[in-house]
């Protein structure tokens, strides 16, 4: 009788190895996971849900399903804050560990902040809420100003503020308060008598340097041409194209003005140049508004002035369809979202 022979020392090691827990399942990343739904059930989609723990924040939004997704945490004691206009925001503290978390939440309607004054006589223009994004507490004292013009009011001591402009136009409303990071918001007046925002407003320290940025905004807001055109985040997310570009050229905005934005259009995102960079590297999902000018319509040059000398605009790409060059944009202006 022969004797066994003995396992060869690679395959008992790659046995041994198939039964041993490998080191990525052992630290398997923290997650904090969730739906978000209205009080019928029904998924809201484009929901602020913010993970904040110290010094850390985390901003990401809800798909269409309502769903979010937080990977690759640390242990330890995380704060889930759930914000949408027009509901009541949600706020919890969640005690992770490696075993994650997983929340089911649902926001209530928020009744409007309307008074019955305003609402018979047919108010028109933006109305809100500030608060702050941590605390969930109001803030009073912000400074709300329309951009391009004069308006500007402060909130009151339940943050509300209101801010009255006329039907059928674009709204681009700049929030600032001391020791908070400023927001920008726009919204289409012409969909209804009225808009409301809900602003949620994070700590800064220190606070951002973008004075040359706003001020140039307000001006070019101030003295744009008749063949340029600002379009809410709102409107280039109404088609559901993922693209800006696609949702550019199908925006009510966009197909109005006539003003076409090409690949070989020059970019600037949040203030800042981006020479080689094409508009449709950027996702609709990601932007608050959108400002773009044909030649001449740049009345301000604040766009002209500030473009590097010599840098390429845009980027090689598809051959586009012709169009007029009197109303194929030169510049486009980038906001992106907040959170």
């Amino acid at each position: 009788m022969h004797a066994p022979r003995p396992v060869p020392f690679l395959l008992a090691l790659l046995l041994t190895l198939a039964w041993t827990p490998s080191a990525s399942a052992q630290d398997a990343p923290r997650a904090v996971t969730g739906r978000v739904s209205d009080p019928d059930g029904a998924p809201l989609a484009g929901v602020t849900v913010r993970l904040t723990r110290e010094d850390e924040t985390l901003v990401t939004r809800t798909d269409n399903a309502g769903r979010f997704r937080y990977t690759g945490l640390r242990d330890g004691r995380w704060t889930l804050t759930v914000m949408r206009i027009g509901f009541t925001p949600v706020s919890e503290v969640i005690q992770l560990t490696i075993d994650g978390e997983y929340r089911e939440i649902v926001l209530q309607e928020r009744p409007t902040q309307l008074d019955s004054v305003l609402v018979s006589a047919r108010w028109t223009g933006v109305r809100g809420v500030v608060y702050d994004a941590r605390q969930l507490a109001p803030l009073a004292d912000a400074r709300i100003q329309l951009l391009g013009t004069d308006s500007i009011v402060r909130t009151d001591t339940s943050g509300t503020f209101a801010l009255e402009m006329p039907r059928g136009r674009t709204a681009v409303v700049r929030i600032e308060r001391d020791g908070f990071l400023p927001a920008l918001r726009s919204a289409d007046v012409g969909t209804g008598r009225y808009v409301e925002f809900d602003v949620p407003m994070d700590t800064a320290n220190p606070a951002p340097k973008d004075y040359i940025d706003m001020k140039d905004l307000q001006l070019r807001l101030k003295m744009s041409g008749t063949r340029s055109v600002v379009v809410s985040g709102d409107d280039l997310r109404r088609s559901g194209a993922l693209s800006a570009k696609e949702a550019y050229n199908e925006s009510r905005s966009g197909l109005r003005s006539g003003v076409r934005i090409m690949r070989t259009t020059c970019v600037f995102v949040n203030g800042r140049a981006r020479p080689g960079f094409p508009f449709d590297a950027l996702r609709a999902s990601d932007i608050e508004m959108v400002e773009a000018y044909a030649p001449g319509s740049d009345i301000s040059r604040t766009l002209y002035l500030r473009w590097p000398r010599g840098a390429p605009c845009g980027a090689p790409g598809p051959t586009e369809p012709r169009y007029d060059p009197r109303w194929r944009a030169e510049y486009v202006s980038v906001w992106l979202r907040d959170g």
